[in-house]
């Protein structure tokens, strides 16, 4: 299954979303939240501007649009700010639009 989401299989990619919110709503969050998910949904500050927001700026610097990697700093950030509450969804919606 993943290895055909990773070739673009859409039903594929589909089935694997699904078993990896299924994961990550069970009780005690799954067993595969990262760490920086762990972070967001104990209020911590995250990493996201060591990671993904050196991806803009390195971006930026060179020409380069990194527009999904600007968006998750933006929802991330939101979310620390109080302003979104850590969801899943908010990155499902990212990669949908």
């Amino acid at each position: 299954m993943i290895a055909k989401a990773g070739e673009g299989d859409a039903a594929a990619t589909r089935e694997y979303d699904e078993h990896r919110l299924a994961e990550v709503s069970k009780s005690g969050g799954g067993e595969h939240r990262p760490s920086m998910g762990q972070d967001m949904v104990k209020g911590r500050r995250t990493e996201i501007e060591f990671l993904n927001g050196l991806i803009t700026r390195k971006g930026d610097e060179v020409g380069i649009p990194t527009p999904a990697n600007r968006a998750l700093v933006d929802i991330v950030k939101r979310v620390e700010k109080g302003e979104l509450k850590a969801d899943p969804k908010h990155i499902l919606d990212l990669r949908l639009n």
